[in-house]
């Protein structure tokens, strides 16, 4: 999952000839997850997402801390593929979650 993947999810939901809020468009030039899963008005929906699937949970914990930043750390390839299964995963997996949406 990427910023681009919400970025999409969210310029669905607007109409044709609507003019964006300010703070919307803004706020999408964000890499922190929870921050867009907000303004694609998702949290009620991550968060009982969180609450019903362990596995789900454990694979968001894992993408919630991904920032732009860490993309220049050096990582393991075990926590490397660790995040690629947290988003990945088909049935747990954070991008299949936001798919649902799409």
């Amino acid at each position: 999952m990427n910023r681009k993947d919400l970025q999409s999810l969210i310029a669905k939901r607007t109409l044709r000839y609507d003019f964006p809020d300010r703070d919307l468009v803004q706020g999408l030039y964000t890499h922190v997850p929870r921050e867009l899963l907000k303004k694609a008005d998702l949290i009620d929906e991550l968060d009982a997402e969180v609450a019903a699937d362990s596995q789900f949970r454990a694979n968001w914990e894992l993408v919630r801390h991904w920032s732009a930043e860490s993309r220049y750390n050096v990582h393991s390839r075990e926590d490397a593929d660790l995040l690629v299964r947290a988003v990945g995963d088909s049935r747990h997996g954070v991008l299949a979650w936001v798919k649902r949406y799409w």
